[in-house]
């Protein structure tokens, strides 16, 4: 509704235009960047692991929180939580797995993947950020999913969400 108030008419056109014209020049060419502006999809903490996570303070006196791995192990980890959820009662959550391993398919294996808050780590103090193992816990949960412990696999999901609810909290509140 108030797109017309920053971005005048034309222009939304001509930009929509472009955007159609990219997709018709190449209908496999997928955006290089997800982005969400609130928070951190839980679903996206099944592509990295807490081993490769790093906590720096920045210069401007923040904090900044990131995984980073390579695309290769993202997709296999992506691929194992999709055989997971298919095997279980929430067959419904596994497209979101297979749409995240279809979206990484359209890069080489050997390049990397980036899971950054960015400037979401600034609703977050230090020790929240340092005991943010949000990666480890989903880890954990697709693996007492695949054993069948679904009380454990439902515990450790259960304290990621609750911890992103809050965070999430934010976007209703702007």
């Amino acid at each position: 509704e108030m797109v017309n108030a920053f971005v005048p008419e034309a222009e939304a056109r001509r930009a929509a235009r472009e955007l159609a014209r990219l997709r018709r020049r190449s209908t496999s060419a997928v955006p290089f960047m997800l982005q969400s502006p609130w928070h951190v999809p839980i679903r996206w903490f099944v592509l990295v692991d807490d081993e490769e996570r790093a906590l720096k303070p920045t210069a401007d006196g923040g904090y900044s929180l990131t995984y980073v791995t390579a695309v290769g192990v993202a997709k296999r980890r992506a691929e194992r939580t999709l055989a997971v959820l298919r095997r279980t009662e929430l067959r419904p959550l596994a497209d979101l797995a297979g749409d995240m391993a279809r979206w990484l398919s359209a890069f080489d294996h050997r390049s990397l993947v980036e899971l950054d808050y960015d400037g979401v780590a600034g609703l977050f103090s230090w020790d929240e950020l340092d005991n943010d193992h949000s990666a480890r816990e989903v880890q954990e949960s697709i693996e007492a999913l695949s054993k069948g412990d679904l009380g454990r696999a439902g515990e450790l999901y259960q304290a990621v969400a609750s911890r992103w609810a809050e965070v999430r909290s934010h976007e209703s509140l702007n």
